[in-house]
C-alpha cells in the first residue's frame, strides 16, 4: 500500500479544469502475462489540467447517481491542488473546496475517500485529517492522536458511522508498529484499541455493527507474520480475527471484502520462484480459510490485490498493484465467477502509461481511478465497468 500512498503526497499549480467523457474500446491483442482482453472496461472521463500532472487516489459510490473520487494536481496554487470530483448521473466535475478549509489541511491532501450518500461524504489525508461534506457545505477537523497517524484507508457504514484507519509509529517512512482506528458515531470523533500490529490497510462492513479488516506494513517489501493479520469489530471492540494461511501472513496484504461472516475474501501478495510477489486471495467460509495464486507466470515485480469488489452478479473484481520493478504499468484487473479466477484484464488505457489506485461497485458497475499518461503530463483516469450509472 505505501507505493500508492507515495505517489499521494502533496502536489501542488493552478489552472481551470478540463473534464473529457467518453467510451474506448478494448485492446484487441494480449501480451505475455495479459492473455485476454475485454470490452467491458473502458474509459469514463480523465481530468486534465494544462501542464499539472493529475493523479486519482481513491473513489466511492452509493448510487447511480452518486460516486465521488479524490486526488491532487501538481503545480496548482490557487486551491492547493486538492482535487474532489463527483459523479451525478451525467459527468464527472471538480467540486469547490472553500479556501478557509484547504488551508487547514497542513500540507497534505486527503487520499482517501468514502460515503453514504450526497449528504455525507468523507475524505481524509495522510496525517489525520478530514473533511465531511453535507450536501451543501465544508468542515474539517482533526482524528484523535493524530500526531502519530499514517492514514491508509476509511469505511461509512451508515449516515452516523464513520471510519479512518491507519497505523501509528515514527511517521512516513518508518515502520508502522500499532493498527490505528478511530470511529465517529455522531458526537464526534473516538479512537479505538486495535489489537495486534501493523496498520489497518483495509476495512470492509458486513452491517455497521459487524466489521472485517487486514492489517500489514508494505514498507520495505520484506515478510513479516508479526505486523499482518484479519481483525474483527464485533461487541462494539476489536478482535483478531480468523489466522491466514502461512502463505499470506505478509507485508504484502492489501483488501478486503466481507459480504457476510461466512464470505469474506482477502487480497494480497505470495513469495514466488522468482523473489518477486504473485497477487493471492483467500476466502473465508466461516471456519476455514482457502486461498489462490491468481494465473499469471511470476516475475519480480511485487504485485498484491489492493482492492476488490463485487461485480453485480455474484462474482468479483480485483485490482493488482505493484510496488516495484513493473515498468510503465504497474496494476491489472481480475475477475472471478463461480470460484475461477480469469485475467488480467487488458484495458484499452494500456496503450499508454498508465495505473489504476482503487476500485468501488455500484450496482452492475465498477468504477476505477488512476492516472494516465496524455503526451507527457498525467491525467486523472477514471474509468468504468459495466452500464453507466444514471
Amino acid at each position: 500500500m505505501l507505493g500508492i500512498v507515495v505517489r499521494r503526497l502533496l502536489l501542488t499549480g493552478s489552472a481551470a479544469a478540463i473534464v473529457v467523457a467518453g467510451g474506448v474500446g478494448a485492446a484487441a491483442a494480449s501480451g505475455p502475462g495479459r492473455p485476454w482482453a475485454t470490452p467491458d472496461w473502458q474509459v469514463a472521463a480523465t481530468l486534465a489540467y494544462p501542464n499539472s500532472p493529475t493523479f486519482l487516489y481513491s473513489v466511492a459510490a452509493t448510487g447511480a447517481r452518486q460516486a465521488w473520487t479524490v486526488g491532487s494536481v501538481e503545480s496548482e496554487t490557487t486551491d492547493g491542488g486538492l482535487l474532489v470530483a463527483r459523479w451525478d448521473g451525467t459527468a464527472w466535475t471538480r467540486m469547490t473546496i472553500p479556501a478557509g478549509i484547504l488551508s487547514r489541511l497542513d500540507g497534505q491532501n486527503p487520499i482517501t475517500i468514502t460515503a453514504s450518500g450526497p449528504r455525507n461524504v468523507w475524505t481524509y489525508n495522510l496525517n489525520g485529517h478530514w473533511l465531511h461534506f453535507n450536501g451543501t457545505t465544508w468542515s474539517t477537523g482533526l482524528l484523535p492522536g493524530a500526531a502519530d497517524v499514517w492514514l491508509e484507508s476509511s469505511l461509512t457504514t451508515s449516515t452516523s458511522s464513520q471510519w479512518a484507519f491507519g497505523g501509528t509509529g515514527d511517521g512516513p517512512g518508518e515502520e508502522l508498529l500499532k493498527p490505528y482506528a478511530a470511529h465517529d458515531t455522531g458526537s464526534g470523533w473516538q479512537r479505538t484499541a486495535v489489537p495486534g500490529t501493523g496498520a489497518i490497510v483495509a476495512a470492509s462492513a458486513v452491517t455497521a455493527r459487524d466489521l472485517w479488516a487486514v492489517t500489514g506494513t508494505a514498507v520495505d517489501g520484506q515478510s513479516s507474520s508479526a505486523n499482518t493479520g484479519v481483525l474483527r469489530w464485533f461487541g462494539d471492540a476489536w478482535h483478531a480475527g480468523p489466522v491466514l494461511p502461512a502463505s499470506m501472513r505478509n507485508v504484502m496484504l492489501g483488501a478486503v471484502l466481507a459480504r457476510s461472516d461466512s464470505d469474506v475474501w482477502v487480497g494480497g501478495g505470495v513469495r514466488n520462484s522468482k523473489g518477486g510477489y504473485t497477487e493471492a486471495v483467500g476466502h473465508w467460509n466461516g471456519h476455514a480459510w482457502s486461498m489462490v495464486t491468481l494465473p499469471v507466470s511470476g516475475t519480480t515485480g511485487q504485485w498484491h490485490v489492493n482492492s476488490i469488489v463485487p461485480d453485480g452478479s455474484g462474482g468479483l473484481w480485483a485490482l493488482g498493484y505493484c510496488m516495484a520493478t513493473c515498468g510503465v504499468h504497474p496494476s491489472r484487473i481480475w475477475h472471478e465467477a463461480d470460484g475461477r479466477w480469469t485475467g488480467p484484464v487488458v484495458p484499452s488505457w494500456e496503450v499508454k502509461d498508465s495505473a489504476l489506485d482503487q476500485l468501488a461497485a455500484t450496482g452492475h458497475s465498477v468504477w476505477g481511478v488512476g492516472r494516465v499518461n496524455n503526451n507527457g503530463i498525467y491525467a486523472g483516469l477514471i474509468v468504468r465497468n459495466g452500464p453507466v450509472p444514471g
